[in-house]
């Protein structure tokens, strides 16, 4: 291993892919995103909106551009790689005749929120797992509310029938991040809060 990366850059983790390997895995990750990027970019250059496709742009703004772009991670060496075919060159590292992104230099913001997110993870996955919310979460936003966000997307059932449904049914939503948006009167009907 070169001497000139930091040491934690030289963990026995550190993964070696070849060219073929590499090429393979960049191929099927464009190939994966690809069309949700082109229809994105396509819908925004006529001014379409679709309600489910776009959240991923709108609400987590990610960039179609940036999702077409691979990495084989931290600390994966990609072997027989010229620079101009390096999806992020500014973070790759010259090492070994080949090209990898030492953990090192993963700035300290990221890193704590990679430590967040990995207890996070391992906590959700020792839960009992919940399947059977029935996508509820997307009613309880609206519930009881006369005017909501999206109206621009028809609804399919009346308001008062889906009022109904979220009163006939239990509301078990642990997705804070469709929690804090459910409507006052649908907040104490949920199991969990």
């Amino acid at each position: 291993m070169d001497s000139n990366l930091p040491k934690n850059a030289q963990s026995a983790e550190q993964r070696v892919l070849s060219r073929e390997q590499w090429q393979n895995q960049r191929d099927a990750h464009r190939a994966l995103v690809a069309p949700w990027a082109h229809d994105r970019v396509g819908r925004a250059g006529v001014a379409a909106k679709h309600p489910v496709y776009d959240f991923l742009f709108t609400y987590y703004s990610f960039r179609p551009a940036h999702l077409l772009r691979w990495t084989p991670g931290a600390d994966t060496l990609l072997c027989d790689v010229a620079p101009d075919e390096l999806d992020w060159p500014l973070d790759y590292r010259a090492v070994n005749g080949g090209y990898l992104i030492p953990a090192s230099t993963f700035p300290q913001h990221r890193r704590t929120y990679l430590d967040w997110a990995l207890r996070y993870l391992t906590a959700t996955s020792q839960r009992p797992a919940t399947f059977n919310c029935h996508g509820l979460h997307e009613w309880a936003m609206i519930y009881r509310e006369e005017t909501h966000r999206h109206s621009q997307v028809p609804l399919r059932l009346p308001l008062s029938r889906i009022a109904e449904v979220v009163e006939e049914s239990e509301l078990r939503c642990t997705h804070y991040d469709a929690y804090r948006f459910f409507t006052p009167s649908a907040t104490p009907l949920n199991r969990i809060r």
